[in-house]
């Protein structure tokens, strides 16, 4: 089987302000599930602007999965864009996961899910340990991620128009109080035949997942079959305020630049 990269080409406007930014470099984590036995199938965004996965579609034929697509978001905006790298080994054609009615999706289930990035993720094998039928995404605070230890969510930034008392969360942690006060939020979704849940497997501490590369193996009718996966990450880079440039007959000119900042929330869309 040849090794094959899924890129696709994304599209973003250009913003003002500070922003926050991910390095070049790209590490790989372990595998959750198999490990493959040919290289893995790669699926990363061409971008170089700061794009992180915003959910993930997993589709399958008659048992077997086969489809894998990552959807994007600017970690800035939180601003989902154009260009879906997909994995789509079905036994030729076009293949629609909607049309073959068995598409699962996971993603950041948060009323502010732009204040969080997917950090990890697992899987779940059917009972003969060599097929996908489960996946979990990780993901992770944004101040947690750029090593804060805590969380203040009553700061009016976490949650804007907070009333309530103080709310301070440890990062790793969650209260139990109410779904709003969490470090730490996970999707998933399980097929009936799901059975072993593997290991999750995690970035590197400060960095978040920007791609995916998957195991897989021949199967029957021309198809190939997703049995695991490891993550792609990238280093996340506080935002910076750059340096202010001098105005003629101005009082007073920072000397230097202040950072880091917090980025404050988007209004999530429905």
């Amino acid at each position: 089987m040849k090794t094959k990269t899924f890129i696709a080409a994304t599209f973003v406007l250009a913003s003002f302000g500070a922003q926050a930014d991910l390095s070049e470099e790209i590490t790989v984590t372990d595998f959750t599930g198999r490990i493959p036995h040919d290289p893995p199938i790669v699926l990363q965004t061409n971008s170089s602007g700061p794009l992180i996965i915003e959910r993930i579609t997993m589709g399958e034929i008659r048992d077997d999965p086969c489809f894998l697509q990552l959807h994007y978001k600017d970690l800035n905006t939180g601003e989902v864009v154009r260009g879906t790298p997909t994995f789509a080994e079905c036994g030729g054609g076009n293949y629609n996961p909607f049309r073959h009615n068995s598409p699962k999706k996971v993603f950041i289930r948060h009323l502010y899910k732009d204040n969080y990035f997917p950090v990890g993720a697992s899987v779940c094998l059917n009972r003969q340990l060599n097929k996908v039928k489960g996946l979990q995404l990780i993901g992770e605070h944004k101040e947690c991620v750029l090593g804060a230890e805590s969380v203040d969510f009553s700061d009016g930034v976490q949650i804007p128009n907070y009333r309530g008392e103080r709310r301070i969360v440890t990062c790793g942690e969650n209260l139990n109080d109410g779904d709003l006060y969490k470090t730490v939020v996970t999707d998933h979704f399980a097929r009936k035949n799901c059975s072993v849940w593997e290991d999750a497997v995690r970035c590197p501490s400060g960095s978040v997942v920007t791609g995916m590369e998957l195991a897989v193996r021949d199967g029957r009718n021309n198809r190939e079959i997703i049995e695991g996966l490891r993550l792609r990450c990238q280093e996340l880079l506080p935002p910076q305020i750059p340096r202010a440039t001098p105005i003629p007959g101005s009082a007073r000119i920072p000397s230097r630049p202040v950072g880091p900042v917090v980025v404050p929330p988007t209004i999530p869309f429905p």
